[in-house]
C-alpha cells in the first residue's frame, strides 16, 4: 500500500506542476447571450503600434454551441482566439484559433500578422468593449 500512495504523491506532483506550468490567467469582460468572453491577460503583449493578446470564448448552452456548429461546421464548448488590436484605431486582426470540445481539439487555424489584414470593429459592438479594454489593460500593465 506504502508504494501505491508514493505512484499516487509523485503523478499528482508531476499533473500540479505541469498544470501551474502551462496555466493562463483569464479575467471576464464581457458576455453576448450565454456566451461568456474571456482575456488571457499573460498572453497580451504590447507590440508599439498594436497589441496582441488571446480571448477565450465559453459557449455555455447546448443551443449556442448547435448554433455555432451549424455556422462553423465545428463542435466547440471553447473558443481559444488570438488577435492583434490596433492602438489608434478601432481595428483588429484575426491571428489563430482553436476549438474545443470537452478536452479534444476539433478545429483550428492561423494567420501571420500582416499589415493588410485590419478589419475595423463595429462601434458598440462587443467586439469594441473587447478592443477597449485590451488596449487598456496593455496601457495600465507596462
Amino acid at each position: 500500500m506504502p508504494k501505491l500512495l508514493k505512484i499516487c504523491a509523485a503523478l499528482a506532483i508531476v499533473l500540479c506542476s505541469s498544470a501551474a506550468a502551462t496555466a493562463a490567467n483569464y479575467v471576464e469582460i464581457g458576455r453576448n447571450g450565454p456566451n461568456v468572453i474571456y482575456a488571457d491577460t499573460d498572453s497580451i503583449t504590447d507590440e508599439g503600434g498594436y497589441v496582441i493578446a488571446g480571448t477565450k470564448v465559453s459557449i455555455r448552452t447546448k443551443e449556442a454551441r448547435e448554433k455555432f456548429k451549424e455556422h462553423s461546421g465545428v463542435d466547440a464548448h471553447y473558443l481559444y482566439l488570438t488577435f492583434a488590436y490596433r492602438k489608434d484605431t478601432k481595428q483588429d486582426q484575426f491571428l489563430s484559433a482553436r476549438s474545443v470540445y470537452g478536452v479534444e481539439e476539433t478545429g483550428s487555424q492561423s494567420r501571420e500578422f500582416s499589415e493588410k489584414h485590419w478589419r475595423d470593429i463595429p462601434q458598440n459592438s462587443l467586439g469594441e468593449k473587447v478592443h477597449d479594454w485590451i488596449i487598456n489593460y496593455a496601457a495600465e500593465h507596462k
